[in-house]
This record gives structure tokens, C-alpha cells and sequence, in this order.
């Protein structure tokens, strides 16, 4: 039985080792992180928050998916009675 660690070498992308070799080409690794912090940075507008809202909202109704139903429910019944008397 082998006991050392198997690398896997991943064919695109972002890598954060150098695997055993020289690391020379930092300059390109560290420019390419930075091309992806700014892309991030940029990511983070109206849009972003806009998916922050939302995860927000869908994480508090699944959590009370009964009980949003049963309040759907009564508001859709109180806004039909309310139609009815005006």
C-alpha cells in the first residue's frame, strides 16, 4: 500500500500549487487572480444584491413552507371577502 497522496492535475483554471515544480510563472498566477478579484468586485452591484435578497427570502419561507401556505391561504380568502363587501 502506497502512503503518498495522489495529484491531481486540473487541465484549466485556477491552481494553487505548483505541484512539485518550479513556480516561475507567479507573475501570470498572481495577474489572473487579480483579473478574478476585480470580476468579483464588479459582480457585487445591484444584481448581487438583488440574489442576496432573494436567497434571504427563499431561506425563511423553506424553512416555514406550512405555515406561508396556510398565510397565502388566509390573506387570499380575507382579500376575497374584503372584495365582496366593497
Amino acid at each position: 500500500m502506497s502512503t503518498h497522496a495522489a495529484f491531481v492535475q486540473v487541465p484549466t483554471g485556477w491552481t494553487t500549487s505548483s505541484f512539485g515544480e518550479s513556480d516561475g510563472n507567479k507573475w501570470v498566477l498572481m495577474t489572473e487572480l487579480g483579473e478574478h478579484v476585480q470580476s468579483c468586485q464588479k459582480a457585487k452591484g445591484k444584481v448581487f444584491q438583488f440574489r442576496c435578497l432573494a436567497h434571504s427570502l427563499h431561506a425563511f419561507f423553506a424553512g416555514r413552507f406550512v405555515t406561508s401556505v396556510v398565510l397565502l391561504g388566509l390573506a387570499s380568502c380575507a382579500m376575497g371577502l374584503l372584495s365582496k363587501l366593497f
